[in-house]
């Protein structure tokens, strides 16, 4: 529980930086963290549009880091069927993708949290719609579940998002990037140099007991 705290109140202190570090002209798109459970897997996000958002296609927003996810919704003011998840280990698919990227990293950096780590998924929220595009506000809660086998804890992690609420038709673009809550978990596979190492064990072990 005391873990579980010391996360929030982390989240609590960094947001009042990201108006300094971060990237963003307007919040137009924000993920932040509702609940997280490392027990069952289950994670909550509220996703919210304020009264600028102009969300085309292919602008969204893109999780950082969260590792094997099995499933996902979305419920409230959006629907699940408003966007297409893709998952891939480094980047996004997003409009704008190396901005969103740069602005997450300058965060991350700043509140030294890893980020975009090689061999764990970035899961990609990109809008469908319809309507394409979305004009206002909208408010909704995003549910993911993780598939790692023993969560016995939660990390910090990041989000990015994009949208055209930018301030003149020549720079269309409006960023936004915070800290949220992931589980800890990944999909590092076991080294080889390891695996060769248990192996020999296991097997001088076996020969002295048959000694």
């Amino acid at each position: 529980m005391r873990n579980k705290h010391a996360l929030f109140g982390a989240l609590m202190g960094l947001g009042a930086v990201v108006g300094l570090i971060g990237v963003a002209r307007a919040d137009t798109i924000t993920v932040h963290s509702l609940t997280s459970n490392a027990a069952t897997g289950v994670y909550t996000y509220d996703v919210e549009f304020d009264n600028f958002a102009n969300v085309q296609s292919n602008d969204g927003f893109v999780i950082y880091d969260f590792p094997r996810m099995t499933s996902w919704s979305i419920s409230g003011g959006l629907s699940t069927s408003d966007f297409a998840e893709s998952s891939q280990l480094l980047s996004n698919n997003l409009n704008q993708a190396s901005t969103i990227d740069s602005g997450a990293a300058t965060v991350a950096a700043a509140d030294h949290i890893a980020f975009d780590r090689n061999y764990v998924d970035n899961l990609c929220f990109s809008w469908v719609g319809p309507p394409v595009p979305w004009l206002g506000s909208a408010s909704a809660v995003l549910t993911l579940t993780t598939g790692v086998a023993t969560p016995e804890t939660n990390i910090l992690g990041m989000y990015g998002s994009v949208d055209h609420s930018g301030p003149t038709l020549s720079d269309p673009y409006s960023f936004s990037s915070n800290a949220i809550i992931v589980p800890s978990g990944s999909d590092v596979p076991e080294p080889a140099s390891l695996a060769l190492l248990g192996l020999a064990s296991a097997c001088l072990l076996a020969r002295r007991r048959h000694q």
